[in-house]
């Protein structure tokens, strides 16, 4: 005989009834949290969705100013430091770190010849002005127009007689410092890295560090255009124009480094200079095992 209270109910369905009434609350909760819980993964959607947006939209802190390969002869360029202008590729200024301003800079670079705009100084890259008065054959490069009037942030150029590098940085407290590094390899691929670390300049070829410099001041930090290959440039090519915020570390450079030259021609003028067979082995090979005995850090 089942159970029955003193009313005459069952007791065994009051008991069933309650267990409706809780998986009934719990169904009620579960729908609570489930829906919470899909606000919550919208919200972290949306912010995802709207920062890679920002992303897309806003100047990067270490922009590829050229991913590609282009004839250092024939393709003058300026790149636009308008953060208006949809093409900009705008640098910002390097945010100080615990010891200073940092910055980085790596490009490839391919010598052909020498014999091209002999004994002029030849622009390979600069972050400055567009100001340039050439002062022909002068072996005193403390005469040349060229480096005094132009705001180099830095600057980069084939000296006017010899496979020499010369960088350029103007400085609180002088116009400008340069320094020269020699025996670039011709008919190579060398890749180049600037390295900046408050007043320290590192340079690496092929991410061996090759110079360092230490300037008297500060490097000035500026916002001008970026132009490369200026007034005629040099002969030879340039590949992968890249800028870094900060100061790369060790395997960041060898990273780079061990990606290569991008070979891939961005100008018809370009695509002429390697139509033969020859041509487009040797700028295609990845022949970066040039190291100078004569190199060395100072």
């Amino acid at each position: 005989m089942e159970a029955q209270n003193i009313y005459g109910i069952d007791r065994s369905g009051s008991l069933s009834d309650r267990g409706i009434e809780f998986m009934k609350s719990n169904d009620y909760m579960s729908n609570i949290i489930f829906i919470l819980s899909l606000m919550v993964i919208f919200i972290i959607i949306f912010n995802m969705v709207v920062g890679y947006f920002t992303y897309l939209l806003s100047p990067h802190n270490s922009p590829h100013l050229i991913d590609g390969m282009i004839d250092a002869k024939d393709s003058e360029m300026r790149i636009t430091q308008d953060p208006n202008n949809s093409n900009s590729k705008t640098i910002l200024p390097s945010s100080n770190q615990d010891e200073g301003i940092e910055f980085t800079w790596s490009f490839w670079v391919y010598l052909d010849n020498l014999d091209y705009r002999r004994g002029e100084l030849k622009n390979i890259f600069v972050k400055g002005d567009n100001m340039y008065t050439q002062n022909n054959n002068s072996e005193d490069l403390e005469l040349y127009g060229e480096i005094n009037n132009v705001i180099n942030g830095p600057g980069v150029y084939l000296t006017p007689h010899d496979n020499k590098l010369m960088f350029v940085f103007n400085t609180f407290e002088n116009v400008i410092e340069k320094f020269e590094v020699d025996n670039i390899p011709m008919n190579k691929w060398l890749n180049v890295m600037i390295r900046c670390k408050g007043k320290t300049i590192d340079i690496f070829f092929n991410s061996v560090l090759t110079k360092r410099f230490k300037l008297q001041s500060l490097p000035k930090q500026n916002h001008n255009d970026v132009y490369i290959g200026k007034d005629g440039g040099f002969a030879g090519y340039l590949s992968n124009l890249w800028y870094y915020n900060y100061a790369l570390g060790t395997r960041e450079i060898a990273n780079v480094y061990n990606k290569g030259a991008n070979t891939n021609l961005l100008n018809d003028k370009a695509k002429l200079a390697t139509n033969s067979k020859e041509s487009s082995s040797i700028l295609n090979e990845h022949s970066q095992n040039y190291l100078s005995f004569r190199w060395a850090i100072g």
